[in-house]
């Protein structure tokens, strides 16, 4: 393309030439002042392409075509590179999952029995779930059930080898507990599975701790921890976190107070679980 604007600038450029020599000399100025006002810029712009551009340069140039292929070709590898972060990030929280699980393991004061959960009913989703042992694992019905994170429930129906489990945000799974800040006792209990009836806070079900003395002084962000009187739980296991005082006077006629738990552990996502089978022996390791 530059060379043809360059032979047809020169072309015009003799023809001017030969056409000046046959006028006078007045005339021949007045042309040659006129013609370099004309094509001095086209000539200097020529040169300056002549250096900065070599006939194997003008591949670079890419079409419309190649600059859209480019574009997907990058978008490709910008989609690609996120399912890898997204499978990096997936596999270390798994490690650190199973990290989490031996350490507890290993620094419990409490003989444990790892398990995993094999089945959830989507209509008790909240309520119950079933693990991976049994008799045969030397499980039997009311042992304590925990996560690194604090406590999940209890043993119901025991099996050979699977076991249910009562999660302790349903009605029926009670557990003694005892208010951090302030040493009260209570009975924690569960508020049920049925969204819309004040027992779901940001979608997380909650439980509520009752037969709280009324003379206590509770509040939200206090913390809720399992204590012996029960007999079931262990003393010192998170429960959860107080984020409401009940007002309900009118239920149980001021004899006491209630208020909203938040559990601490995410009862969405629970993939593994420890079943507590006793207190370990001085040196017992597992």
């Amino acid at each position: 393309m530059l060379k043809k604007v360059s032979y047809f600038a020169l072309v015009i450029l003799g023809v001017l030439v030969v056409l000046g020599i046959l006028q006078p000399e007045s005339v021949r100025s007045e042309v040659r002042s006129r013609s370099l006002g004309y094509f001095g810029p086209m000539l200097a712009w020529l040169d300056w392409g002549g250096q900065h551009i070599s006939p194997g340069d003008t591949t670079e140039f890419k079409t419309l075509r190649d600059a859209t292929a480019e574009i997907a070709r990058l978008r490709r590898q910008n989609e690609e590179m996120q399912v890898k972060v997204q499978l990096a990030g997936d596999l270390q929280k798994k490690v650190d999952s199973l990290q989490e699980q031996l350490n507890f393991k290993k620094e419990s004061m409490y003989s444990v029995v790892a398990a995993r959960v094999i089945g959830r009913d989507p209509v008790t989703w909240w309520n119950k779930l079933l693990i991976n042992r049994g008799h045969n694992d030397g499980i039997t019905p009311d042992m304590p059930v925990v996560t690194p994170r604090g406590v999940i429930g209890k043993v119901g129906i025991v099996k050979p080898d699977f076991a249910e489990v009562i999660l302790m945000i349903d009605t029926n799974c009670k557990i003694s507990a005892v208010i951090q800040e302030t040493n009260e006792q209570g009975i924690v209990v569960g508020e049920g599975s049925v969204q819309g009836e004040g027992n779901f806070h940001q979608g997380k079900p909650r439980a509520k701790i009752t037969f709280i003395s009324r003379k206590a002084q509770i509040g939200p962000n206090q913390l809720v921890f399992t204590s012996s009187m029960g007999g079931v739980f262990p003393p010192g296991l998170p429960i959860g976190i107080i984020t409401e005082i009940i007002n309900n006077r009118q239920s149980n006629y001021g004899l006491y107070q209630e208020a909203l738990v938040e559990p601490v552990v995410d009862f969405s996502r629970i993939e593994h679980v420890f079943v507590i089978t006793g207190v370990k022996e001085p040196g017992q390791q597992q």
